[in-house]
């Protein structure tokens, strides 16, 4: 006995469906709370005044050449002059795709706020510290940070 006709064109349809469904599913990118936790724990070291452990933190995971290495940390001597933190707030985080994040935190000093941005990539399934950059401004934020303003 034959098939019913509309019962065979259904089943090729699913078995179609399930042919495109399993060949565009792609893995998911890893949990980007890693990422967050990673840029809290840097400013939140960074507001505390112990920047020297911070920035060791952030040269590990960027892992870029020696020079560069102590260039941030020089630059990050200054961070010390600032004066007493009072809070650290996220005042910027934007996602690019799945696989990149970008994040800003405000530490507010004494002296001066100092903006903090991280710049994550998803590499080999987990997440990556791409750039580190920090700077005092006294506009909200500053305004040569690609991307920020439209």
């Amino acid at each position: 006995m034959a098939a019913h006709p509309a019962r065979a064109l259904l089943l090729g349809a699913l078995f179609s469906l399930a042919i495109v469904a399993s060949a565009n599913t792609q893995p998911a990118p890893p949990d980007d709370k890693i990422a967050i936790a990673f840029a809290d724990r840097i400013s939140r070291d960074i507001a505390a005044g112990e920047v020297d452990g911070a920035i060791a933190k952030v040269a590990d995971a960027i892992k870029t050449s020696p020079q560069s290495i102590q260039i941030l940390e020089a630059n990050a001597q200054t961070l010390k002059t600032l004066g007493k933190s009072h809070y650290v707030e996220r005042v910027y985080a934007r996602d690019f795709g799945r696989t990149t994040k970008d994040l800003i935190d405000k530490i507010q000093f004494d002296r001066t706020p100092l903006y903090v941005r991280y710049i994550f990539t998803v590499y080999k399934d987990e997440w990556r510290l791409q750039r580190f950059n920090f700077e005092t401004a006294i506009t909200t934020l500053p305004s040569d940070w690609g991307h920020i303003y439209p």
